[in-house]
C-alpha cells in the first residue's frame, strides 16, 4: 500500500503472508486490524518483525492493533512501538513473551483477558502509561521486571534500609523510601513472581 488518505485496514484471517514495506507510505493509518503477528502465519521463529520498528515501516500515525487469531503474543512483537496506545486480541491472550510490549511508552489500554497463564521476563518494558491492569485468576507466572522498569531502576539504585538488612525483605526499601505496595487475600492459588 501507499495511501496517504487511509486511516485504518482491516487484514482477513485468509492472510498468509505479510511484505515487509506492506504499510509503507500510509502516514494517516489510525488503526491496523490483522489475524495475526509476523511475517507468516504459524511461523514461531516470526517475532521482532511485524510490528517492530527495525524491521517495518510502521507509521508513527497507529494507534491501535488487533490481533484477531492468535492466542500468544510472541517475543518481543510490539517492541519499540512508541506511539501505539491500545492493543487488542480479541481472542484473549494465554501467554506474553518477553518484552512483547517493551518500550510502548504511550501504551494505555491492553486487556489481558481471563485465560492469561504467563507472563514473561520484561513484558511491559517501559509502559509507563497503562494506568491499570487486571489479573485475571488464570495466572500462574509472572516474569522478572514485567513492569515499570523506570521504578525497579530507581528502588535498586537506592541503598539498603536497616529493615531490609535485619528483615532480608527487599520490599521494605520500596516502603521506607515511600514506594507504594499493594497487597491483598486471595481464595485462589498463588502466582510466581520471580
Amino acid at each position: 500500500y501507499y495511501d496517504e488518505k487511509l486511516e485504518s485496514i482491516v487484514f482477513p484471517d485468509s492472510v498468509e503472508y505479510f511484505g515487509r514495506n506492506v504499510l509503507y507510505g500510509c502516514n494517516n493509518i489510525a488503526a491496523v486490524t490483522v489475524p495475526f503477528v509476523g511475517l507468516e502465519r504459524n511461523d514461531a521463529n516470526s517475532f521482532f518483525v511485524l510490528f517492530t520498528s527495525y524491521n517495518w515501516e510502521f507509521p508513527d500515525s497507529v494507534k491501535s492493533i488487533t490481533v484477531t487469531n492468535e492466542t500468544t503474543v510472541k517475543n518481543y512483537s510490539f517492541q519499540s512501538l512508541g506511539n501505539v496506545e491500545e492493543i487488542i486480541y480479541t481472542k484473549g491472550m494465554e501467554a506474553i513473551g518477553t518484552s512483547a510490549f517493551g518500550g510502548c511508552y504511550r501504551l494505555k489500554t491492553i486487556e489481558l483477558g481471563d485465560s492469561l497463564k504467563t507472563i514473561d521476563d520484561w513484558a511491559f518494558e517501559s509502559c509507563m502509561n497503562i494506568d491499570t491492569v487486571v489479573l485475571p485468576e488464570s495466572l500462574e507466572h509472572i516474569g522478572m521486571y514485567a513492569f515499570r522498569r523506570d521504578v525497579l531502576g530507581q528502588v535498586t539504585s537506592l541503598p539498603q534500609s536497616t529493615l531490609e538488612k535485619a528483615e532480608s525483605l527487599e520490599q521494605l526499601r520500596w516502603l521506607e523510601n515511600g514506594y507504594k505496595m499493594g497487597v491483598g487475600i486471595s481464595d485462589v492459588g498463588t502466582v510466581g513472581i520471580d
